[in-house]
């Protein structure tokens, strides 16, 4: 299991909920983007919230509750997404670990130029 948080800009309203499923669907250039941008603060998280919101009641009913003007992360986003990023790099080693390894070697890379 992913786990992840839906969180409102005040941290009033909270919400953990599985990302696995989107993962298990996102292309390798999705999950890609949300990893070497922290977890969160992707436009994959969009798709992520989006994908997750149609086939799970409680983030829709989180969402609806968020009265949401604008998908998450983009501008005048009223809502934070965090994706745990343990448990996605575990997922990845076991079920994508092509995918891990390019992970961490643009990871590397980064940390390498800092």
């Amino acid at each position: 299991m992913i786990n992840a948080t839906l969180r409102s800009q005040d941290g009033i309203l909270k919400l953990c909920f599985d990302a696995t499923p989107w993962f298990a669907k996102a292309s390798d250039d999705e999950i890609l983007a949300l990893a070497t941008t922290g977890w969160g603060s992707s436009p994959a998280v969009d798709g992520l919230v989006r994908d997750i919101g149609s086939c799970s009641s409680q983030v829709a009913s989180f969402l609806a509750e968020m009265e949401l003007p604008k998908l998450p992360n983009s501008t005048g986003a009223t809502i934070k997404v965090q994706v745990e990023e343990v448990a996605a790099g575990g997922w990845l080693v076991e079920n994508r670990p092509a995918l891990a390894a390019r992970i961490l070697a643009e990871i590397v890379e980064e940390d390498d130029h800092s």
